[in-house]
């Protein structure tokens, strides 16, 4: 029981400390000239000229920043069902720390 609170409280804490950087990460990201990121936001200025909102507003910052905040609930509603029914098959503490250690790895990388 343990392991699935530290497991679960450590997944609530990394997808909590990116949120200060947010604003400067996408500053760095514009400044870049990021490929994505240019192209999500010529979509989301076309957005916000079809809902009305002054051009030079932060809005779409903002937005782009609550999209990414919920790619992760996304990512974790789709992914839960597998890790589910592989920790039905191989054991729920095996299957935890293989996908902790999977996505330290992907972090790094």
């Amino acid at each position: 029981m343990l392991v699935i609170f530290v497991f679960l409280f450590l997944d609530v804490v990394t997808v909590s400390m990116i949120l200060p950087w947010m604003p400067s990460l996408l500053e760095t990201y514009e400044s870049e000239k990021e490929w994505f990121y240019t192209l999500s936001k010529k979509y989301i200025q076309y957005l916000g000229f079809v809902l009305g909102f002054q051009e030079g507003s932060t809005w779409d910052r903002v937005f782009i920043g609550g999209l990414l905040s919920s790619l992760s609930s996304l990512v974790q509603f789709v992914s839960s069902p597998v890790a589910g029914a592989l920790s039905d098959y191989f054991g729920r503490k095996s299957v935890l720390v293989v996908l902790q250690v999977c996505g330290d790895i992907y972090t790094y990388i």
